[in-house]
């Protein structure tokens, strides 16, 4: 298994005495490529509009479920009694110095995800900020889901239902009114 590490990361799992980090990196990788893969081959049998209308698709339920994770993720880190219980278990900076380490040790898709925890306090004030325009963005890439499932074949017009569907699968999360 450890020739499968990334010089890279062994490097920095050594130096950390971590390899343990460094072996979960190299798993993440595998994991990440398997699924690109998969989802290439798919494509790879479509051709021309089909395969266009599908990537479409794809990049408004990003989009969608982005909105979704934006306002969870608001609601997570500021849900009352969420700063007491972190205070109890050593506060803020431990989930900062978890996060920064993380970084080092993942690949950059992982890296991107945990790099805003390393300043909770930022993290918060940019998703409070982004609010509105993730709820505005959602509801136009809603509209633009429907768009496509009343013009497109069946393939493509069930895969755009799907993709609207998955955003009122967590109502808490998603708020109705951000999809008016």
């Amino acid at each position: 298994i450890r020739g499968s590490i990334s010089p890279r990361a062994r490097r920095a799992g050594d130096a950390a005495g971590d390899v343990d980090g460094a072996l979960a990196s190299a798993v993440t990788r595998g994991l990440e490529r398997l699924a690109k893969a998969t989802r290439a081959r798919a494509l790879m049998r479509m051709t021309g509009p089909r395969r266009r209308d599908l990537a479409a698709v794809d990049a408004l339920e990003a989009r969608v479920m982005g909105a979704c994770a934006h306002r969870f993720l608001h609601r997570l880190l500021n849900w009352p009694g969420v700063d007491n219980a972190v205070r109890m278990a050593g506060g803020w900076g431990i989930v900062e110095r978890l996060a920064a380490s993380a970084t080092l040790h993942a690949t950059d898709e992982i890296a991107a995800v945990a790099a805003p925890l390393s300043d909770v306090a930022a993290f918060r004030a940019r998703l409070a900020a982004g609010l509105g325009d993730a709820a505005a963005d959602k509801r136009a890439a809603l509209l633009e889901l429907g768009a496509i499932a009343r013009t497109s074949g069946p393939t493509v017009s069930r895969a755009a239902q799907d993709a609207a569907k998955a955003a009122h699968l967590y109502p808490d999360c998603c708020a109705p009114e951000a999809e008016e």
